[in-house]
Formats: C-alpha cells, structure tokens, sequence
C-alpha cells in the first residue's frame, strides 16, 4: 500500500514530524558528509589523515544503515507506492549492497528484469566485494539463474517444476541470501525442507558477511585444460538431462553462459575473453551446483 502521507514533490528529508522526521534529517546528514568523504579519501596521501577519514566513512555508515533501518521499518507495508516516502525509493537512498539487493529482488520477482539485471551487475564494483563476498554473491546469482527461464515465461514462482526445486533445496542448507532465497522460493511451491541454515544461526542480513565456502568439494565435473587459452572442456561420467553453464569474473559480471540438454561433456569458447580468474558455475538436474575456478591465459 503507498504512503501517502508526504505528497509530490517533496524533497528529502520531507517535512513531518516526530521521530520519522528526525530520522530523515539525521539520514541525510549523514550520507551527505559520508559521500564527501569518500570523495576526499583518494587524495590523501598522509596514513594518519587516511586513517581518520576512514574512521569518518565507518562512522557515518554505521549510522545511515541504523537510520536506514529505522525509516525502513516505519514504512515495512510501502511495497508497491512510488510515494516518495516509500520503501523502494528509500532502498535507493540507503546505498549498501543489502538495500541494492532489496530493490532488485524487487524488479526481479515482478518480472522486470531489464531494471533488475543492471542493479544486480553494479553491486561487485560499488562496494568494492572482496573476493570471499564475491564468492557468496555469485551463490545469490546461481539462485537467480535457476528461476530466470520462468521469470521470463511469466510462469508463477508458486508453480515451479520439481526438477527446479531439487535445483533450488540444493541450495536451502546456505545461511545467507542464496540460502534465504532459495527456502522463501521451496516455501511457495509447498516443498517441505529437510535442509536448513547448517550453522543453527538466523540466516544473514547481509550479502557480504558469510564465512568462506570452498569451491565444489567432490567435483562430478571434470575441467579442464585450467588454465585455459582458447576453450574450457568439462565432462562428467553420466548424461545430464538439462545444464546451465555461468562464467563469472571475480567483479561478479557475467561473461558467458551457455544451456545444454542431455550431454555429459560441454565445450566452452573463451577465446575472445580477457586472462585473468574466473568463476564456473554448473548447474544440473541429475547434481547440486557446482563451482569451479577457472583461469584465461592468453
């Protein structure tokens, strides 16, 4: 339901009262001081001077993720109004990878993918991930693939096939946002989970605080040559009714991908791709996803 009660136009902070507006000021405070720090932290060159800007940049990030949270909370029922005061537009002023996530979960399950894709694309760069983030984000990615070809047939993610949620519990035992994700999309279909959180912990509100995760621990695929020149090879002992191979840099973007039905080996061209480190994601009906490093040489 939209919030009506701040009309438009009204700039931000908009005028109101109680503690909602005293929230917004502080808010805006905040991030305005926040981003001229950031904008000023590339020209210092003293590590004293760095390290005071630095603490700045924490400080008032910890402080518009609280007010955040605060003006989120207060507007928890805003899901659809394009308000002003409403969620989505908040999600856009709060800039952090979690309220980039929100938004384009959003855009994504209404099926507008061409607003989703961009937000999702973006994340790795402007927050700087480090590679252990990364890792957790491209697991949140692979969840999203596995749904994609209905999200684009328009089909009810409540009328999911069996063979997607098998795709889907394989990822129900994650504490983060895959985890979160794929357990919210098992619930719908009516799966009953026997896979949860492995930790005993509540799964994590935040896209970049998971623990590290090994890549694919008893491989079923076999890759190879790594490195790679020209193309990647992976092969498997039994045929695989239908696969989706992803190939991600280490920023998250999506460099190729490819779908095949009833193969048990797969050539990928990367040729025509810049060297460095990648990610193989495969995901399978007949196995749980699988990730693998991959190295381009040239």
């Amino acid at each position: 339901q939209p919030n009506n009660e701040c009309a438009d136009p009204c700039p931000p902070p908009c005028a109101s009262e109680g503690k909602l507006a005293m929230w917004k000021d502080s808010f805006f405070v905040h991030k305005t001081e926040w981003t001229a720090s950031r904008a000023l932290l590339p020209t210092l060159t003293s590590p004293a001077a760095i390290a005071l800007e630095e603490g700045q940049i924490a400080q008032m990030r910890e402080a518009m993720d609280l007010e955040g949270h605060n003006i989120l909370t207060h507007y928890a029922l805003d899901t659809t109004g394009y308000q002003p005061d409403s969620i989505r537009v908040w999600l856009q002023h709060i800039e952090s990878p979690v309220s980039d996530w929100r938004l384009a979960s959003h855009e994504f399950f209404t099926g507008n993918l061409t607003a989703a894709d961009p937000i999702l694309e973006q994340i790795p760069l402007k927050y700087e991930l480090t590679e252990d983030e990364l890792e957790h984000f491209g697991d949140l990615m692979a969840v999203l693939e596995i749904v994609r070809p209905y999200i684009e047939m328009e089909v009810s993610m409540n009328q999911l096939p069996s063979t997607t949620l098998d795709s889907l519990e394989a990822w129900s035992g994650d504490c983060y946002e895959a985890g979160v994700t794929a357990r919210i999309l098992l619930l719908k279909n009516e799966r009953e989970l026997e896979a949860y959180c492995e930790t005993g912990s509540r799964p994590s509100e935040n896209l970049t605080s998971a623990p590290e995760r090994p890549l694919s621990p008893s491989p079923a695929w076999a890759i190879a040559p790594n490195p790679a020149q020209d193309e990647i090879r992976a092969s498997r002992q039994s045929v695989v009714s239908e696969g989706l191979f992803s190939l991600y840099d280490l920023s998250g973007r999506l460099w190729l991908q490819r779908r095949v039905q009833n193969i048990a080996s797969a050539r990928l061209e990367v040729g025509a791709l810049p060297a460095g480190v990648y990610t193989l994601n495969i995901l399978s009906d007949s196995d749980a996803p699988a990730r693998y490093k991959v190295i381009i040489q040239h």
